[in-house]
């Protein structure tokens, strides 16, 4: 097998983002868990160009789809870290079906979340 993989997908990236998470965990507990909140802002632009020569398309840029979850609970143990959460995308850009230069989807989504971690070793 050849190295790099060569999939033979054709792909084009023609969008820059930046999606900063704020994240506030409070001394609050709910079932025994840690309450928490969290936005997550995405500022996206589209770009084009040929090569490695990238352009802005300042007209197709802004504040994308936003993420807010307002129910996050955590629960901590010294073996294991468990999360659960909801939250929302918020279509907090323009859209237009019948323009190209969309940056949001144009539509609300819910989310459900489950993480955990085990820690292998006594800490």
């Amino acid at each position: 097998m050849p190295w790099p993989l060569e999939l033979g997908l054709d792909t084009d990236v023609d969008l820059l983002l930046v999606s900063p998470a704020f994240y506030w965990s409070t001394e609050y507990t709910i079932l025994g868990g840690n309450y928490a909140f969290y936005v997550v802002p995405t500022l996206a632009t589209k770009l084009y160009g040929l090569g490695n020569s990238l352009e802005s398309d300042t007209d197709a840029g802004g504040l994308g789809d936003t993420y807010v979850q307002p129910l996050s609970l955590g629960w901590h143990n010294p073996r294991y870290d468990i999360s659960l959460g909801v939250g929302v995308y918020l279509p907090t850009d323009k859209y237009d079906a019948d323009e190209n230069d969309n940056i949001g989807l144009g539509f609300f989504t819910g989310q459900a979340q489950l993480s955990g971690y085990c820690f292998l070793d006594e800490t």
